[in-house]
């Protein structure tokens, strides 16, 4: 619900993880018919299409505002990995790991292609971006944000995988994009 000036409220949750949690699946599986893949070379054009489905359902607009030189900067530094999660030649999701902190990590990005969603995607893609970052990556910590317009089920995913929150920003939400004004993906 917006306030008086037109702006929404949103509540900004951030959550870490400083140990690799007990009990999680080592080296887990995709779901059968899926298979997950690390994008080497991507385009900025296919980032900005993932980008879009996995987040167009949650007012997802931060990438959409960055010019392809400066989305490009980003999402094709060697330090930033992209893992990309498919049925068949369809992306239905991804996890977008940020180590160039190495020793703090963001997984700055995660989320699956709504007509995906309820085939245990989301569940199979957090376990394996935090399985992969401890233990191929060892940083001193973890970290994830999620905001009250993503899907109702990430925060509590997040808790139950082993995050735990450590700091709360009420703030608004940027003024929505036109579908036309994006930033342009060529």
């Amino acid at each position: 619900m917006a306030d008086i000036n037109g702006r929404t409220p949103i509540r900004i949750t951030h959550l870490e993880m400083k140990a690799r949690p007990e009990g999680l699946p080592e080296c887990p599986r995709p779901p059968e018919d899926f298979r997950l893949e690390k994008m080497e070379n991507l385009s900025v054009a296919w980032y900005r299409r993932i980008y879009h489905a996995v987040g167009d359902d949650f007012s997802w607009t931060d990438r959409s505002r960055l010019s392809d030189l400066e989305l490009g900067a980003i999402v094709q530094d060697p330090q930033v990995e992209i893992f990309v999660i498919r049925s068949g030649d369809e992306d239905a999701g991804y996890a977008e790991l940020d180590c160039r902190n190495p020793d703090d990590i963001e997984l700055a990005y995660l989320g699956i292609v709504p007509r995906f969603h309820g085939r245990g995607l989301g569940r199979f893609l957090l376990n394996w971006a935090v399985d992969y970052a401890w233990r191929c990556k060892k940083p001193s910590r973890l970290w994830i944000h999620t905001e009250t317009r993503d899907h109702t089920a990430a925060l509590p995913m997040y808790k139950r995988t082993g995050f735990r929150v450590f700091k709360v920003v009420d703030t608004f939400a940027p003024p929505p994009l036109p579908r036309d004004s994006r930033a342009p993906s060529g």
